[in-house]
């Protein structure tokens, strides 16, 4: 059981670390090919930068700047700064800032890889998030950066429950999740993830729209995780204007169900009660969830 729950909390803590490097991302990758490009088609530039030989953008993605940044994935992010780093990034991030962007590539594939998913250890998150701060750091006014120095608080104290604020002591922001750590395992003092095991259930998100009409749409909960919001690119995407592009992140393991609020603008209700962001929260069968106008609501399969 603890094994299981250290192993939740790094994913839920990796998963939206790398939420929001992507969005502390995209806007600044698109001002500097603009800025780089201003006398041609930096959209199309862009396009091509993404475009190989076995893989062709979806041409939709690039009708606007707005349709793009909705649709720009974490991976595509790296790409689009790789491939063009001594044009566009070199000047403003130097050989430092893509050493970080290239740890970060390595660990987020060998996360996302299908046999390695459950394999991220505490230190490679660790330096995932040194990596981000270093890298979000050069880009200015964004609430992103914050957001990432909380998970590193929160990675010191599964480190060692005296770390100190190293990166994040500037940030007057901290997260009131406090996990205490004892030689690198959780205590039963983290009573929050702690939850009766639930074998071999299979979770759905029911959806209904507040304005009178049910979505009877029934959203499986795969491959332990959903990421839900207002973006194309979300797995449950939300016609809603008062969802966040990225506003809940959704993750299954042995123990049950759990949701994290993922800085939402709206914020995210339980049962009527507001969720904490950044901290996840057991959720259970039958209870409601209220993002923006939208309801969702928690099911199993055998109801």
């Amino acid at each position: 059981m603890v094994t299981a729950n250290h192993d939740l909390v790094l994913r839920n803590w990796f998963e939206a670390l790398l939420v929001f490097l992507r969005q502390g991302l995209a806007q600044p990758i698109v001002q500097a090919y603009k800025q780089k490009y201003a006398s041609v088609n930096y959209m199309g530039v862009m396009r091509e930068t993404l475009k190989t030989a076995t893989f062709e953008p979806d041409p939709a993605m690039f009708i606007n700047e707005d349709m793009f940044l909705s649709n720009l994935d974490l991976s595509a992010c790296f790409t689009l700064m790789l491939r063009r780093w001594d044009d566009v990034f070199q000047a403003k991030l130097g050989r430092p800032g893509k050493r970080n962007i290239e740890r970060l590539k390595d660990l987020r594939n060998n996360w996302a890889h299908p046999n390695n998913a459950n394999s991220i250890t505490l230190d490679e998150v660790c330096s995932a998030a040194e990596s981000a701060i270093e890298i979000l750091k050069v880009f200015p006014s964004q609430p992103e950066i914050t957001q990432v120095r909380e998970i590193y608080q929160q990675l010191l104290q599964l480190r060692s429950p005296d770390a100190s604020n190293v990166e994040a002591s500037d940030s007057e922001t901290t997260s009131t999740t406090q996990v205490i750590a004892t030689n690198g395992e959780f205590t039963q003092e983290d009573t929050q993830l702690i939850h009766p095991v639930v074998e071999n259930m299979e979770f759905y998100l029911e959806v209904i729209e507040r304005n009178g009409r049910t979505n009877c749409l029934h959203v499986p909960v795969q491959q332990g995780r959903v990421i839900v919001g207002r973006s194309n690119s979300a797995h449950l995407g939300l016609n809603d204007p008062k969802v966040s592009r990225v506003h809940l992140l959704v993750v299954k393991n042995g123990t049950g169900l759990f949701l994290t609020d993922l800085r939402s603008a709206n914020g995210t209700l339980l049962e009527g009660q507001p969720v904490i962001p950044n901290e996840p929260t057991h959720w259970g069968i039958g209870q409601v969830i209220t993002v923006g106008d939208t309801w969702l609501i928690l099911r199993r399969s055998s109801e």
